[in-house]
C-alpha cells in the first residue's frame, strides 16, 4: 500500500491534493494499492478523491498540534498494515514527522517546493526553478543517501496539456470577445477578485468584446457574495467547483491570477498570463519565471495597485497580438506535462530498490561557449524584467536623476504603453552587463536624441561600459545624420567625461539654446549635480544605416 499524507483547505487551497491525486492516478494505473490520508475527510473530498479510500487522521472537534502527534496517530492508522511507501505533501512536517513514520518500515516520498524543512526521506521532488541556485536546494537538508528530484521537468500537472495543443491564436474583434481566465485557486478570498473586477468594468476598451469566467475553488471564501456580484454583469461568468481546467484553459486567450498550479497548466499551451502571488511559496524572481516563458508577475499585490492592473490589463488586450507572441518565443525549459510519469517511475524505482535513470540536472545552455567577446544586441519584450531589475540596482540608483525603484506594475505599463527607446543589452562571453538606450524626440523644433545606460552585472567594469558607449555611438552617428545627441552625467564621473570628449561630445553652453532643450528632456537633472552634454551629428558618405541585431 502507498499512502499519500497530505492536506487541504481554504488557507492553501487544493493544490498539495490536486498534485497528489495525479501521482495517485498513475500508480494505481500501474496496480499499486492507494489510499489517502488528511485530516478530515468531508463530502466533497469523498468525491474529489471517488475511488481511492480516505482516512480522516482527526476528529471534527480535534486538529492538528504538532508533528510528533500526528505521526503517532498515522501510525495508529496504519500500524499494522502492509505499507510500502508513503508519499508527504505537506509543509507541517519535516524530519520529526518522517523519521517516526520510518517505523512503518517503508519508503519515505516528499513533495516540497519551500526548501526549508530539513527531511529524512528515500526520494523528494521538488518542481520549483531559482535558475543555478535549483541544484543547491535541499543541501545538508536530505540525508547522503537520499534522491532529489529537481527543477520544472518535474511538475505534476495533467499531461492533456502537453499532448494537446492551443488552439491558433485568432485576431480580436469586436465581435468575437477575448475569454479571460480568473482564478485564486482552490483556495483565497472572492471579495479581492470583486474589486479586482470593478476596476476591469469601470474601464472597459472601446470595440473589444470580452467575457470574465471566473473559477471558484472548494475552499474559497466569500462565495456567495460573488455569485450575487456576478449576476449583475453579462460578461462575468463562474465556474464553481469543477474538477478540471483543460477545457477552460485551452479555450482562453489570457490567464489573470495566483501563480500556482494554473499558471503552469495556461504556460505548458503557451496561453499569456498575468500573475500575482498569494502565498510565500508563490514568490520567484522574475528572471526564473522568463525561464518558463511567464513575463508578467507581481510578488506582491494590494488594493491601491488594482486600478492600476486594471489599466494593465487592459493594455495587454489592446496589444494583444503582440503579447500573445512574445508567450510563443521558445522558452528555455518547455513545461511538457511528462512530470507525472518522471516522477511515478522514480516512486517505483525507490520502491524496488533500483537505480533511478531519470536523472541529470537540467540547466541553461552555457552561452559562455556559444558567444566569446562583447556582443551589443537591440533588446526585445523578453528583457521586460530584466530591464527593471538592472535599473533598480542601488549601484545604478545612487547615480540616476531620479534615486526611487520603480514598482514592477508601474514599470509593465510604462512599457507597453510609453516605452519610445530604443535600448540594447552588452554581453561579454555570453553575460549580460549592462543595457544603454536612445530616444528620439523634438524638443523647440529641433530633432534630439537623448540616450542613458546603466549596469546589469555588478562584474560590469569601466572598459565593458567604454565599449558599451563607444559601440552605440556609432550607431547613432550612422543612422541620425542631422539630429542634435544631449546627454547628461553626474559631475564627479571624470571618466565618461573624458570619453565623451573624445567622441566628440562638448558642455553645453549656459543660457543658450541648447541648455534649454537639455532642461526640457532631462527636467530632474539638477545643474548643481549633472553637466549637460551634446554633439551635433555631422552627415557623411559613412552615414549608413546600419543596426545591431535583435536580442
Amino acid at each position: 500500500m502507498i499512502i499519500f499524507r497530505t492536506n487541504t483547505s481554504s488557507s492553501i487551497g487544493i493544490g498539495h491534493l490536486a498534485r497528489c491525486r495525479r501521482l495517485a492516478v498513475s500508480l494505481k494505473s500501474n496496480r499499486y494499492e492507494v489510499c489517502f490520508a488528511l485530516d478530515y475527510v468531508n463530502d466533497y473530498l469523498k468525491e474529489y478523491l471517488k475511488g481511492f479510500t480516505c482516512y480522516g487522521v482527526y476528529s471534527l472537534n480535534e486538529s492538528f498540534s504538532e508533528e510528533k502527534d500526528d505521526a503517532m496517530r498515522f501510525f495508529e492508522y496504519f500500524g499494522e498494515k502492509k505499507v510500502i511507501a508513503v508519499v508527504v505533501d505537506d509543509y507541517r512536517f519535516s524530519s520529526i514527522w518522517e523519521e517516526l513514520i520510518t517505523r512503518l518500515d517503508c519508503k519515505i516520498i516528499v513533495l516540497d517546493d519551500q526548501d526549508k524543512n530539513i527531511h529524512q526521506c528515500n526520494l523528494l521532488i521538488d518542481s520549483s526553478w531559482e535558475g543555478d541556485k535549483t541544484f543547491q536546494r535541499y543541501k545538508g537538508k536530505v540525508s547522503n543517501n537520499a534522491t532529489c528530484l529537481l527543477g520544472p521537468k518535474y511538475l505534476l500537472i495533467d499531461e492533456l496539456f502537453s499532448t494537446n495543443k492551443k488552439r491558433e491564436h485568432k485576431a480580436l474583434n469586436k465581435n468575437q470577445p477575448i475569454r479571460i481566465l480568473l482564478s485564486l485557486g482552490g483556495g483565497g478570498d472572492l471579495i479581492f477578485l470583486i474589486s479586482l473586477i470593478k476596476h476591469f468594468i469601470d474601464k472597459p476598451l472601446n470595440d473589444l468584446n470580452y467575457e470574465i469566467t471566473t473559477i471558484i475553488g472548494p475552499y474559497a471564501t466569500n462565495k456567495d457574495e460573488f455569485i450575487v456580484f456576478s449576476k449583475k454583469y453579462d460578461e462575468v461568468k463562474i465556474i464553481l467547483n469543477q474538477d478540471g481546467l483543460f477545457n477552460e484553459i485551452s479555450k482562453s486567450d489570457l490567464y489573470i491570477g495566483a501563480s500556482g498550479g494554473t499558471l503552469f497548466e495556461a504556460l505548458a499551451m503557451q496561453i499569456p498570463c498575468i500573475t500575482f502571488s498569494i502565498s510565500e511559496n508563490q514568490q520567484n524572481d522574475h528572471v526564473n519565471f522568463e525561464d518558463l516563458g511567464h513575463y508578467f508577475h507581481l510578488n506582491e499585490i494590494t488594493e491601491s495597485d488594482l486600478a492600476n492592473f486594471a489599466l494593465l490589463v487592459w493594455e495587454i488586450l489592446s496589444q494583444y497580438q503582440r503579447i500573445y507572441n512574445l508567450y510563443q518565443n521558445p522558452s528555455t525549459f518547455k513545461i511538457d506535462g511528462k512530470g507525472v510519469e518522471r516522477v511515478c517511475k522514480a516512486i517505483h524505482s525507490v520502491i524496488i530498490e533500483e537505480p533511478i535513470l531519470e536523472l541529470g540536472e537540467i540547466s541553461k545552455q552555457d552561452e559562455h561557449d556559444l558567444n566569446k567577446g562583447y556582443d551589443l544586441n537591440q533588446i526585445n519584450d523578453t528583457a521586460i524584467n530584466r530591464y527593471l531589475d538592472a535599473r533598480n540596482l542601488k549601484i545604478n540608483l545612487d547615480k540616476m536623476i531620479d534615486k526611487n525603484p520603480i514598482p514592477r506594475l508601474n514599470h509593465y505599463l510604462w512599457w507597453l504603453k510609453a516605452n519610445k527607446r530604443t535600448s540594447y543589452v552588452l554581453k561579454k562571453n555570453g553575460e549580460e552587463l549592462l543595457f544603454i538606450w536612445h530616444q528620439l524626440q523634438k524638443v523647440e523644433n529641433k530633432n534630439v536624441i537623448i540616450s542613458g545606460w546603466f549596469i546589469s552585472n555588478k562584474s560590469c567594469s569601466a572598459l565593458d561600459a567604454m565599449h558599451a558607449v563607444t559601440e552605440h555611438s556609432i550607431f547613432i552617428d550612422n543612422l541620425f545624420p542631422g539630429f542634435s545627441w544631449i546627454i547628461v552625467m553626474r559631475s564627479d564621473n571624470y571618466f565618461m567625461q573624458k570619453l565623451h570628449q573624445r567622441l566628440d561630445f562638448r558642455m553645453v553652453d549656459k543660457g543658450s539654446d541648447m541648455e534649454r532643450v537639455v532642461q526640457k528632456s532631462f527636467p530632474k537633472a539638477d545643474p548643481d549635480d549633472f553637466l549637460y552634454y551634446f554633439k551635433r551629428i555631422k552627415y557623411s558618405k559613412l552615414n549608413q544605416h546600419v543596426k545591431p541585431k535583435t536580442h
